[in-house]
């Protein structure tokens, strides 16, 4: 979730933990083997666009990060095939979606036409997903 009263934080070990605070309920969920623990409104949509955890070997970075009009997305490997970014509102409807042909090592998106707030991206292609929350300015 993205909030105002919050935060998300990818750890070392490539765990991402998020709290906020302000969301009354008595939801949860737990799971086993490489773990998922949720609870209250906070997995809403996002939780099915962000992984919990990353086993990939591909290495990426996106900066800007806020941005203005384009964000760069810089991978370790070339990416094989098509690279499909999509782009979600804190309530998590598609703000933008588009497909990328062989897009080598680096891909610049140009997300001019969104508003300025946080935004979760994901980025998908042949044996690579990748998910992280982008702010533009």
């Amino acid at each position: 979730m993205i909030s105002s009263l919050g935060v998300s934080k990818s750890l070392s070990n490539g765990l991402m933990v998020s709290q906020t605070i302000g969301q009354q309920s008595i939801t949860g969920t737990s799971s086993g083997d490489k773990f998922l623990i949720q609870q209250g409104f906070q997995q809403a949509l996002i939780s099915k666009i962000v992984p919990v955890t990353s086993f990939m070997t591909i290495q990426t970075a996106a900066f800007p990060n806020p941005f203005v009009d384009i964000i760069c997305f810089k991978f370790s490997q070339h990416l094989k095939g098509d690279l499909t970014v999509a782009v979600y509102d804190y309530v998590g409807r598609v703000a933008y979606k588009k497909v990328f042909n062989s897009p080598g090592d680096v891909v610049n998106v140009n997300l001019g036409v969104l508003t300025p707030q946080k935004y979760v991206v994901n980025l998908t292609a042949t044996n690579y997903s990748y998910s992280t929350i982008i702010a533009k300015e």
